[in-house]
């Protein structure tokens, strides 16, 4: 069990702390209740309450906090060739949800948060938004939406198994760094396949 004692609140503020407890039951596999994290930062059963409504909403916060440092990893990628971006976006993708793996479990269970929360909504449109442009810049589709689904289908199903613990069992590399650069070279294959695969 991820617990700590009461007394051993997370240095820093609050809110701060909440999110941070949150992550770690989650990558404990446990329940981020707000009772749950309140007692994983060592604070009172209140105290969530000062910045979140409900579970809903702290785990929305800690998406949010995902897509922002997702956002960030992409923006990043500013290569000038459109197929060494393209490479390098995916390959950072890859690398963000094997480094933030409990922030990545959240920004993809819909259920789990607040989907009505526009931040939220607008930090995960612009996270797709920077795969579209790169697999357009590169495959001159125009931003095909059917090839950036392709694309995205492929570098979440590898991040899905590589946390599930399937991509070593399948004899693949379970290096983060070559398991990048092998998504990347797959993005680039099938952003700029013939049409009619896509």
């Amino acid at each position: 069990m991820a617990t700590r004692g009461p007394g051993h609140a997370f240095p820093g503020d609050l809110r701060h702390s909440l999110l941070n407890a949150a992550l770690l039951l989650i990558k404990a596999g446990e329940e981020p209740g707000l009772r749950a994290v309140a007692r994983q930062a060592g604070v009172s059963p209140g105290a969530p309450y000062h910045h979140f409504a409900n579970k809903q909403a702290l785990l929305a916060a800690v998406a949010k906090e995902g897509f922002t440092t997702l956002n960030q990893a992409l923006d990043a990628q500013t290569h000038a060739h459109p197929e060494d971006r393209l490479r390098a976006v995916a390959g950072a993708y890859v690398s963000f949800a094997i480094a933030h793996s409990g922030h990545y479990r959240v920004m993809f269970e819909p259920q789990l948060i607040d989907v009505g929360d526009a931040d939220l909504e607008s930090s995960a449109t612009q996270a797709f938004q920077a795969l579209r442009t790169s697999i357009a810049a590169a495959s001159g589709a125009a931003g095909s939406l059917q090839r950036t689904l392709n694309v995205w289908a492929l570098v979440h199903g590898t991040v899905i198994l590589h946390l599930d613990g399937m991509v070593a069992s399948l004899d693949t590399s379970a290096d983060t760094t070559a398991l990048a650069k092998q998504v990347g070279h797959a993005a680039l294959a099938l952003a700029t396949a013939p049409r009619d695969l896509s």
